[in-house]
């Protein structure tokens, strides 16, 4: 896990599309241009002479088979996130400025983008008792490709494991888990769904397994509905 907000300039994300199908995209304010096969994020930011963007880029790719990079556009519940895994990294320095060297990063997963929707951004949690996210209402229950995503920034547990999880609504009346991350350090995860996603979502944090005593976390989440 890496923060970029306090040194980013620009961040640009860009859609692969095989065919452009207009209907396909819900939300009018997203475009994709058909025939160009690039799925990256380029980002541009200022480093001092000891940080370099190679080794920004080399945390958020960090190492394994499951890497999972996330981007967050905006902080309210329902804004868009673009999700992907193993990313290959171009850096390069552009400029100086001052004392700051402003470097650039091209970061590609090995597929394409999921576009999901977070949970309100990076939360925070202390004490033993369950933290639930803000609900989101997308009208209908359904099926297919779906995916959960999590991250958690830092992680103090007196023992046990944290646990983040995906809660669904089917009626209006009660809320059910869908899927559980477990946490005993701090990392990412993402995984597919199976079946039906409920109508409302939302997230919940807790303790889990034999965890005794105080949690203190920070992460995020999101959901990709089909």
């Amino acid at each position: 896990t890496y923060d970029f907000s306090t040194a980013s300039v620009s961040v640009s994300v860009n859609l692969e599309a095989e065919a452009l199908d207009p209907t396909v995209f819900t939300d009018t304010a997203e475009r994709a241009t058909a025939g160009i096969r690039k799925d990256t994020i380029e980002w541009a930011g200022l480093f001092d002479d000891g940080t370099s963007a190679d080794a920004a880029g080399s945390a958020m790719i960090g190492s394994g088979t499951n890497n999972v990079m996330s981007i967050l556009l905006g902080t309210t519940t329902g804004d868009r996130a673009y999700v992907g895994t193993n990313y290959l990294l171009a850096a390069k320095a552009v400029a100086r400025i001052g004392e700051l060297v402003r470097q650039e990063l091209a970061l590609k997963p090995d597929g394409t983008w999921i576009a999901a929707k977070h949970f309100g951004g990076i939360r925070s949690r202390t004490g033993t008792a369950t933290d639930t996210s803000g609900s989101l209402n997308d009208g209908t229950v359904t099926s297919g490709t779906q995916y959960f995503i999590s991250h958690c920034f830092s992680l103090t547990l007196a023992t046990g494991q944290l646990d983040i999880r995906l809660a669904q609504n089917l009626d209006g009346t009660g809320w059910v888990v869908k899927e559980t991350h477990t946490y005993t350090t701090v990392g990412s995860q993402i995984t597919l769904l199976t079946g039906s996603l409920g109508s409302m979502v939302r997230m919940d944090t807790a303790p889990g397994g034999t965890a005794t005593g105080s949690t203190t976390a920070n992460f995020w989440s999101a959901y990709r509905r089909a």
